[in-house]
């Protein structure tokens, strides 16, 4: 299995850097606080094998784009010139890889300068996934276009298979004929209690898909929702044995949030302005009887 190793131990140190004196990258991620690595400028998935190009300008300093693999596969993630004879741009590439929680968390790998150019790249062998990539300046005053293309090699390439459980929509699940709704509530300050510990932090992940991206206590989470109420749906798919939690609020008159795996307790899609923008969870059925002893 091929490991694309950047920057570190095993590579010459001229690899790492074109020039000694550029000084230290400036702006690196803080996860402590709600900077520009939260809140890039997002142009949405990039195909593989398709350049796409943007510029680094003063009101937008970080570029993000996001793939997914459906199984393992080897990439190569670079970027270059927009326009043949253009002033060269000093690029940094970040790659992310989303956890369980539909949070990016710390960077996977970073490259500055890849060989003797100051543009970036990271070749990786990755497994099964949704990716993000952050392009920035490697100084605060970095200005320039600049093209990032993905190539991919290997069976994660091919799309996951599309369709979800859900629908497309937070409202169609209610008219949905393989699933069925098992419970519903209204969560307010008064019967936050209720709510176990496991479903409070569900409350704080789902507040955490809209803007309020700093939240970290259910109390708080639920204080920053319209008329500070969430609600709750309890869901199962039938054919498949599966349970669900919904949990959605308005923000700004949008519907927002998230919905869990009631078993796993993993996020299993977000709900932005009441689209189901991640969901790759296909429709199912059990093939062992309710009785599986019989």
């Amino acid at each position: 299995m091929f490991h694309g190793i950047l920057c570190l131990g095993l590579l010459p140190f001229a690899a790492c850097a074109v020039d000694d004196d550029k000084g230290d990258e400036s702006e690196l991620p803080d996860f402590g606080k709600d900077d520009s690595f939260q809140r890039p400028t997002d142009h949405g998935a990039i195909g593989f094998a398709a350049p796409a190009t943007s510029e680094l300008t003063s009101s937008e300093k970080f570029h993000a784009w996001t793939f997914e693999l459906s199984n393992e596969a080897r990439l190569e993630m670079a970027t270059s010139y927009a326009v043949l004879g253009q002033r060269r741009t000093d690029t940094v590439l970040y790659l992310y890889k989303q956890g369980p929680t539909g949070t990016w968390g710390p960077y996977v790998v970073r490259n500055d300068d890849f060989g003797d150019s100051v543009y970036s790249r990271i070749t990786r062998e990755l497994d099964a996934g949704r990716y993000r990539l952050i392009v920035k300046g490697y100084a605060a005053t970095t200005k320039g276009k600049f093209k990032l293309t993905v190539d991919c090699e290997g069976p994660g390439c091919a799309p996951t298979p599309t369709g979800c459980v859900f629908g497309s929509t937070y409202g169609e699940i209610a008219g949905n004929p393989a699933l069925v709704i098992n419970n519903r509530n209204v969560i307010t300050a008064a019967t936050l209690a209720t709510l176990s510990a496991e479903d409070r932090a569900h409350l704080v992940i789902a507040v955490q898909q809209s803007s309020h991206t700093d939240v970290t206590t259910a109390e708080e989470a639920l204080a920053r929702v319209d008329q500070e109420e969430m609600n709750v749906t309890w869901f199962s798919e039938t054919a498949a044995r599966r349970t669900f939690v919904a949990f959605e609020y308005g923000a700004g008159d949008n519907s927002y949030g998230a919905i869990f795996d009631r078993y796993t307790g993993a996020m299993v899609t977000d709900i932005h302005d009441g689209d189901l923008l991640s969901c790759q969870l296909p429709a199912e059925t059990c093939l062992l009887p309710e009785d599986y002893t019989a």
